[in-house]
């Protein structure tokens, strides 16, 4: 797995930890829910974590975009973080080839 694919996934799982914690009741089973729910510091900690690991992997500078196999960006290469405008600009121009 890529640093690309476990950065988003992480930042995935941390978003959806936070909306699950917020509006579990409203979105989730009940099975899952009550399980937050007597858990809630296991989630919690396990939120904080994906979010830790997550901006871990942006600080060692590896921050690659690819589509269909091919580097669309670099942070390496380009010296910066790409801003999700751009972002979405790039992916979006790919997509269309």
């Amino acid at each position: 797995v890529s640093t690309q694919s476990t950065w988003a996934i992480l930042q995935m799982a941390f978003l959806v930890g936070i909306v699950a914690n917020i509006a579990g009741g409203y979105i989730l089973p009940e099975k899952v829910n009550q399980w937050m729910s007597e858990h809630r510091a296991m989630c919690i900690i396990g939120i904080v974590v994906c979010n830790i690991v997550a901006g871990q992997l942006l600080s060692t500078g590896a921050f690659e975009v690819t589509y269909d196999g091919q580097l669309i960006f670099s942070k390496i290469q380009e010296g910066r973080m790409i801003p999700f405008k751009e972002l979405r600009q790039i992916v979006q121009e790919a997509r269309m080839g």
